[in-house]
């Protein structure tokens, strides 16, 4: 389990790669904080909930599974990289990198407590990635896919929130995984990365 210090140090990182009032940033005309916020002007900034249990609105498909753990394995590396310290062993001058974090098992342990609306947000999200063909890169090329689905906001980017929460929680159990304030940070981080590696974007 990563410590709470670095838990601060990470979201201390997303905050300072552009400044955290420009990494929320702006998108498609919605206020800073509100990065893919599925809220109506005046709420709360979180995903919708409906009340109804994860075991009543059923679960996630082995795809929609990949598709989080592709995002998992993102976060992990970017923008600094997470260590796994539960592989810390003799002969080994640092941790690991937490990628090795991202399994099934671990993500299907954080479902239970969550309610179907934000199921069904995860499963969207979860689709946009799939239908963006991310599940086959990883890398620079996972961040520049997903940073162009940010940055255009083609599908409606508000079920990504849910599924970066969820991944940041699979990778660590100090991660809340109806944290969307911490995910809405690292959508604007990742968005602003794509539009400055790819200029052309914001014409």
């Amino acid at each position: 389990m990563v410590g709470l210090h670095l838990r601060r140090r990470w979201l201390l990182r997303l905050a300072g790669v552009v400044g955290a009032a420009a990494a929320v940033g702006t998108l498609r005309g919605q206020p800073a904080g509100h990065v893919g916020s599925p809220v109506a002007a005046g709420g709360t900034g979180t995903v919708p909930t409906g009340g109804v249990s994860v075991a009543a609105a059923g679960t996630l498909t082995a795809r929609q599974i990949a598709a989080v753990l592709a995002l998992a394995r993102a976060g992990a590396a970017y923008p600094m990289p997470l260590p796994d310290r539960s592989r810390l062993g003799p002969g080994l001058a640092k941790a690991p990198l937490a990628t090795g974090r991202a399994t099934a098992d671990r993500l299907t342990r954080r479902l239970p407590g969550l309610d179907g609306a934000r199921l069904n947000h995860l499963r969207a999200g979860a689709d946009a990635i799939l239908a963006a063909g991310l599940t086959d890169t990883s890398g620079t090329r996972f961040l520049d896919g997903l940073g162009q689905l940010v940055a255009r906001g083609r599908p409606d980017p508000a079920p990504l929130v849910p599924v970066v929460a969820l991944a940041a929680a699979t990778l660590y159990e100090t991660f809340d995984p109806t944290d969307d304030h911490t995910a809405r940070l690292w959508l604007g981080v990742v968005r602003r990365r794509y539009l400055r590696t790819h200029p052309a974007a914001t014409r």
